[in-house]
């Protein structure tokens, strides 16, 4: 079976964001707690280790849940003939596994939605491009704010972006 050039391509280009920031993340890391953000050497290995471990948690959740989301593959992508207009204007589809927010979702949006891990991918993917920005820009106001009040800044933000890094490269 082969691929056609614009799948192999949308293949290659749908990586390239994971590479980019795990590139980032463990070359530059480090380097940016301590020089861009002024933290001490051992707060800027504590920072990296809790996203480390954020990994490292969400590694078997993330696993297990998305096994769970896993939907039948054998049958084709929605189209919209298989849905019938409600009488308030919502979609609703005749199949038992379309769930409450997909019925009222509308057959647009059923198009292109991601299915199962493809929506574990996808979302993560949203959340990296989300969480990234805030792991390397400055928050307003911060420089002349204390160590203590950086940590508590980037310590989520660096949860948020491991645990999403994860989902939307594994899944």
């Amino acid at each position: 079976m082969s691929l056609s050039w614009g799948v192999r391509f949308s293949y290659a280009v749908g990586h390239v964001l994971n590479d980019l920031c795990a590139s980032v993340w463990f070359t530059y890391t480090l380097v940016f707690f301590k020089f861009g953000v002024n933290v001490p050497t051992t707060l800027a290995g504590t920072v990296v280790l809790v996203g480390q471990l954020a990994d490292g948690l969400a590694t078997p959740l993330v696993g297990y849940f998305s096994d769970r989301s896993h939907r039948d593959h054998s049958r084709p992508p929605y189209s919209p003939d298989q849905y019938e207009r409600l009488s308030d204007g919502h979609q609703a589809n005749s199949e038992d596994n379309v769930t409450v927010l997909q019925q009222h979702c509308g057959w647009r949006f059923l198009t292109w939605c991601p299915q199962g891990r493809k929506a574990w991918h996808f979302g993560g993917s949203l959340l990296v491009i989300f969480s990234f920005p805030l792991l390397f820009g400055s928050p307003v106001g911060s420089m002349n704010a204390s160590t203590w009040a950086k940590m508590i800044y980037y310590l989520p933000v660096v949860t948020l972006f491991q645990a999403s890094w994860f989902v939307s490269y594994e899944i």
